[in-house]
């Protein structure tokens, strides 16, 4: 492998069929290739995290980074997105790019639906890239990897890098998560190369990501992008483009298809469907390829879904794509019994998920008893796969209002018991808010009087350690949530700049941009209400807690007078004592780079509160990111007056 064959291979990519026009005309990648926006906004990098707003400020409309700006930005990137979302096209598409001299060149590109434009550019050292689909084992492609940085080192130039570009790192299966952490430990340790790691969300998700690596998901199609490129390819103007602008067109892969069919593109059954309408030979015909799907789906000896795609005339490139793969196995699927359709979810939730959403909205739109059939089926024990099956459900607006009660149940274990990857307990989190959470977030807990070791000599600015005594007060189990803070605003009028306050997926999320007068304002208001029903008695006052109280109520007995240090002969430095533990608090590990539903890190919650009342939340370990900190509530105290 050397530089000449690597340029040739990337150069050749922008020659690949990417769409199929109305007339059969073959549109290049080249020339066809829509920018992809990805979740990064242009306030997250501006803030770093903290969100500054005066009261007069509101909330501006996103502004998003480009794919191609984040690969620039970040030299080890992972980069996720569903099926179809146009992964593999922006890899290639940026592979030809830096082969050709496209980098160089600028573009304007949309950066919202609000109209706002801005210039997309490379603006990096020179790179050679060096692209690889992952079809291989975990060992080979690894092995793969070494051997071209090994043996490319020598032919770059000074000025030169190398962008190693892995996609689909899900197909190496149980062994990506290693390969990654491999591939990660290879780029770290040479300056000269890049790192760009593609992936399925749906599978990447429940992975712990390791640190060094920067991760951001792919965004949909924007209406804006796609009639302006539809404008472009007819020569019309955008505002009178009315196919392929429906909702699930902002899938790049049915967008293709909805395209070329001249579809409005709403739901992606009905656009494929018309699709093979369209272009197969027979109804049979669609018949036979959407089983061959299927059976390859289950069986590695199932017909090759090459050979099925004789049956569409011409052949299609997007049949090799996955997410029109899913929805055209969910078409035969649907004409399977419920049961066949729960256990074929049973045998991986994760990668069949976008399958069994196909079926479901299949199903809904034919036959609702059996739609509720299979919901029930889907939720019907409490193993892992059931409350999988409730965290689908829950994104299916209709599905979860008719089993509400089972998947609440469901969701609230997922919280509870963090049997689930982070990424899921946060879903569950923010479907629960939807549906209604049950906790009381007001909750209190009773923190004893004692004498325990106020500070820490982990870090100069928690030193000298002292001996301190605590009379008996009671704490928040919760930092003050969105829906709580809301109350107040609502009743006394105060200005609130959140983003999240009236978002009724964020409503168990603690209560961010305010400021400590805002806290104070909050704590009398709180006050003057619980005093009337009887929460606390009228002597008693809701306060911010003190740094001691905190401190006391968050490591309990494990810094006592008695008990100084640890069972471990070490200082303890965590609620959990000394060693960091990454399921115990939403710290950078988690990968959410946002606050989250509160009691999602049920191993980080206070000793105290687990031994002595057994509770099973956060309690007032603050679990919010750490930027986040100094804008959001924190539990609030209650002591005499």
């Amino acid at each position: 492998m050397d530089i000449a064959t690597l340029t040739a291979r990337a150069t050749g990519f922008g020659g690949q069929q990417l769409l199929t026009l109305p007339d059969g005309a073959s549109l290049s990648l080249k020339d066809g290739y829509i920018p992809l926006l990805t979740d990064f906004t242009f306030e997250d990098k501006a803030a770093k995290g903290l969100r500054k707003r005066s009261a007069r400020d509101k909330p501006e409309p996103p502004v998003f980074f480009s794919a191609l700006e984040v690969v620039r930005d970040n030299r080890i990137l992972f980069l996720a997105g569903p099926s179809g979302s146009g992964k593999t096209t922006f890899a290639r598409h940026l592979c030809f790019q830096l082969a050709s001299s496209s980098e160089k060149k600028s573009r304007l590109i949309a950066r919202n639906d609000f109209g706002y434009i801005l210039e997309e550019r490379w603006s990096a050292a020179t790179v050679i890239p060096c692209y690889f689909g992952i079809q291989e084992t975990s060992d080979t492609l690894r092995d793969l990897v070494i051997t071209a940085t090994t043996s490319l080192s020598q032919s770059l130039a000074k000025a030169e890098e190398l962008l190693i570009v892995v996609d689909s790192i899900e197909n190496a299966g149980d062994e990506a998560p290693v390969l990654l952490e491999q591939l990660i430990a290879l780029a770290e340790g040479l300056s000269y190369i890049r790192l760009l790691v593609l992936s399925d969300i749906n599978i990447s998700r429940v992975w712990a990501l390791p640190s060094g690596i920067s991760r951001h998901n792919l965004l949909p199609l924007l209406e804006t992008q796609r009639k302006e490129s539809i404008a472009g390819l007819f020569g019309v103007k955008a505002s009178s483009v009315t196919v392929a602008i429906g909702t699930a067109a902002s899938n790049p892969a049915i967008f293709a298809i909805a395209l070329q069919v001249k579809e409005l593109g709403e739901n992606a059954e009905e656009v494929v469907d018309s699709w093979l309408s369209a272009f197969t030979t027979s109804a049979a015909a669609a018949d036979k390829l959407s089983r061959d799907i299927f059976e390859r789906m289950i069986s590695n000896n199932a017909p090759d879904i090459q050979g099925g795609m004789s049956v569409i005339q011409p052949k299609h490139h997007l049949l090799t794509v996955r997410a029109i793969q899913n929805v055209l196995a969910a078409r035969h699927l649907a004409m399977l019994s419920v049961e066949l359709t729960a256990d074929f979810y049973q045998i991986n939730p994760l990668a069949v998920e976008p399958v069994m959403k196909s079926v479901i909205n299949r199903l809904s739109a034919s036959s609702r008893n059996k739609t509720n059939d299979l919901a029930k089926a889907l939720i019907r024990d409490n193993r892992p796969q059931a409350q999988r099956g409730a965290l689908l459900l829950s994104g299916l607006t209709t599905e979860s209002r008719f089993l509400k009660s089972e998947i609440s149940t469901h969701l609230l274990a997922i919280i509870k018991n963090a049997t689930l990857s982070i990424g899921e307990r946060q879903s569950a989190g923010r479907f629960l808010s939807r549906l209604g959470d049950p906790r009381n977030y007001a909750a209190l807990a009773y923190i004893p009087a004692g004498t325990f070791i106020f500070g820490s000599n982990s870090h100069p600015n928690s030193q000298p350690e002292s001996s301190l005594t605590l009379p008996s007060f009671r704490i928040g189990i919760y930092p003050v949530v969105n829906q709580e803070y809301t109350t107040f605003v609502q009743e006394t009028g105060r200005h609130w700049p959140s983003p999240d306050g009236l978002d009724p997926e964020r409503r168990n999320a603690p209560a961010t941009d305010l400021t400590w007068h805002d806290a104070r304002a909050y704590c009398v208001w709180l006050t003057d209400r619980w005093r009337v029903d009887g929460t606390i008695s009228s002597t008693e006052l809701v306060r911010l807690p003190t740094e001691p109280e905190w401190e006391r109520a968050a490591t309990g007995d494990i810094k006592s007078s008695s008990n100084s240090a640890s069972p471990t002969g070490t200082d303890p430095i965590y609620p959990w004592e000394t060693a960091w533990l990454k399921n115990a608090a939403n710290s950078e590990e988690t990968g959410l780079n946002t606050t989250c539903t509160v009691g999602l890190f049920p191993s980080g919650r206070s000793p105290l509160w687990m031994l002595r009342h057994g509770w099973e939340c956060v309690g007032v370990v603050y679990h919010a990111v750490g930027r986040e900190h100094e804008y959001a509530i924190v539990p609030i105290s209650v002591a005499r007056g």
